[in-house]
């Protein structure tokens, strides 16, 4: 967002009519409503025909919800009809779930405003809403979101949902302007944390006789605290609970001593001349030469060595690349995607657009301030396990426990919950409810993620692009990857460099987009009939895809229909 002193620009979303483009920043009175959004549409799937399978809920006047002041809601907002949004089996774009919509209604719940987070609170607000989260025991939104916060009791309840059981973590994230830096302490000073399973102490754990033990929720076993380190209990919180970030926060940072080691680093690759894969052209193991279908994802036994060679020096591996030729291209995407690294592709630095953009992201890359060498382990409760981890690093044995060359303040990793039995609800852990107006916007991003350059490629699509965009997503964040599949269009109708508060405020605007982006984006003007427009048509996600895939309607409606045949 641009600066304070500019104003807040209205957010524009495709096809949407101008009474449906602004969104305001409102700012009511300190409240949370439980998590209970608006829900604007439902699906009824007892209906047996395909014609209106999508009912609007008549219009909601007089909603009283805390923290949110009584107005009346004309809820149905979809994108308006268009020969590319019309649904061929007859569906209403308007009468769909709207991605804007459930943005809209998060940003006036909770613009402006704190939520606590705590170990039974609420969904937090949705990652691009801005407000202030507050860590009071739970680690917050920013650093651990999970894709359900109501988890099945049962494994088989699990298994019958189709929902993914999982968190995204981003270790090193930083907080918002008005939120609390994360406080860093001395390990000596520190409460020691498990001894059975090696976890670090956290407010899960449960103290007991006068806190003289501890009960350790990952493991299930009792842990009994020296006498160094003891304080007495009052109403089963220590004493010296809020003196202790261990004791009180769900996030906080330990400071330990360590050996000199190697010094690790960045390895930056300009890559200009065309890559081939060796003279040997009846080999088989090529990329291009091979019989085989392979992906340009699945990298070779040569790449992968080198790259757990990097890892063990802790070497962080970019590649810029020049090259326009596409043979063996497939090759260096691999090394940097496991190091924590990246490709960055450009047509050519001829042009000064392309100058520039070299020139942000090379500082960019200089000058970010990275970990080295890291070790991460995620603990979970007992009753659950970690059955896979995804991410820009090399997947070991154990997906509980994942080493990387580098970790920055924007790199995401995912982790994956199953059942190892069934859940302890008188501890709170989870309950068997699913609340399915928090999932109605799911199939505008999977829609949007499978019609991607990444999966289904266009006729212009270049293999460095995809390893670039394929290394960009896979270490997203909540934010950048709901911004990713469906991106907001800020229309600029001129850009002249001009005193003048509109240019200000414009020029303002571009260099915040730039600012909070991985990598430097081009400004490009693209003109109807222009080679370029099928750029511009794939950010119109709700579209028919220039490269064949589905509308969001279609898509919905396809949804819908296996839907039926599951239930009936």
């Amino acid at each position: 967002m641009p600066p304070p002193s500019c104003p807040p620009p209205s957010y524009h979303y495709p096809n949407l009519n101008p009474d449906q483009q602004s969104v305001t920043s409102m700012t009511y009175t300190t409240g949370t409503s439980g998590g209970h959004r608006p829900q604007s549409l439902y699906w009824d799937p007892s209906q047996q025909s395909y014609q209106d399978v999508l009912n609007p809920v008549p219009e909601i006047t007089n909603m009283t919800t805390q923290g949110m002041p009584q107005r009346s809601y004309s809820l149905p907002t979809s994108p308006v009809s268009n020969s590319k949004t019309e649904s061929r089996y007859g569906l209403d774009p308007q009468l769909l779930p709207s991605v804007v919509q459930v943005i809209k209604e998060d940003r006036i719940q909770w613009e402006g405003k704190v939520f606590v987070s705590e170990s039974k609170s609420s969904v937090p607000p949705l990652s691009s809403t801005r407000c202030t989260l507050e860590d009071r025991g739970n680690a917050t939104a920013r650093f651990i979101r999970c894709t359900s916060y109501s988890f099945p009791v049962e494994a088989q309840s699990a298994q019958k949902s189709h929902l993914p059981l999982g968190a995204i973590v981003c270790p090193l994230a930083r907080p918002e302007k008005g939120e609390r830096d994360v406080p860093v302490c001395e390990a000596g000073d520190c409460v020691k944390g498990c001894a059975h399973c090696g976890a670090f102490m956290s407010p899960a754990m449960s103290w007991q006789d006068c806190g003289q033990r501890f009960y350790c929720p990952f493991c299930d076993k009792h842990n009994e605290v020296p006498w160094q380190s003891y304080q007495p209990t009052n109403q089963g919180r220590r004493v010296d609970c809020e003196k202790k970030p261990e004791l009180s926060l769900g996030s906080y940072e330990i400071l330990e001593k360590q050996t000199a080691a190697a010094s690790p680093g960045k390895l930056l690759i300009f890559h200009s001349s065309p890559v081939s894969e060796g003279t040997d052209q009846k080999s088989s193991s090529g990329f291009f030469s091979s019989n085989k279908v392979k992906s340009i994802f699945q990298g070779p036994d040569s790449s992968t060595s080198l790259a757990k060679e990097c890892l063990s020096q802790g070497c962080n591996v970019h590649i810029f690349m020049f090259s326009q030729q596409e043979v063996g291209g497939a090759w260096p995407g691999h090394i940097p995607f496991h190091t924590g690294g990246g490709v960055i592709c450009y047509n050519s630095l001829q042009s000064e657009m392309e100058q520039e953009c070299f020139r942000a992201d090379l500082s960019r890359c200089v000058n970010m301030q990275m970990a080295f060498k890291v070790q991460l382990r995620v603990f979970v409760s007992k009753e659950m396990r970690i059955s896979g981890c995804y991410g820009s690093f090399i997947a070991g044995p154990d997906s509980c426990c994942v080493a990387m060359a580098a970790l920055d303040w924007r790199t995401a990793l995912a982790f994956e919950f199953s059942h190892n039995r069934s859940l302890d609800e008188t501890r709170g852990i989870a309950i068997q409810l699913v609340l399915p107006q928090f999932l109605k916007a799911v199939p505008v991003y999977i829609n949007s993620l499978r019609k991607s350059e990444v999966l289904l490629p266009g006729l212009r699509s270049s293999v460095h692009q995809r390893l670039q965009l394929r290394s960009l997503i896979v270490s997203m964040d909540t934010l950048c990857t709901a911004s990713q599949f469906y991106p907001l269009i800020l229309p600029l109708i001129k850009l002249p460099v001009l005193e003048n508060p509109l240019s200000i405020s414009t020029r303002a605007l571009i260099c915040s987009l730039q600012s909070s982006a991985a990598v430097a984006l081009q400004l490009k003007l693209v003109r109807e009939g222009d080679s370029c427009e099928e750029s511009l048509q794939r950010l119109l996600v709700e579209d028919k895809s220039p490269n064949g895939g589905a509308s969001y309607a279609d898509f919905l409606f396809h949804l819908h229909v296996n839907a039926l045949r599951i239930i009936v």
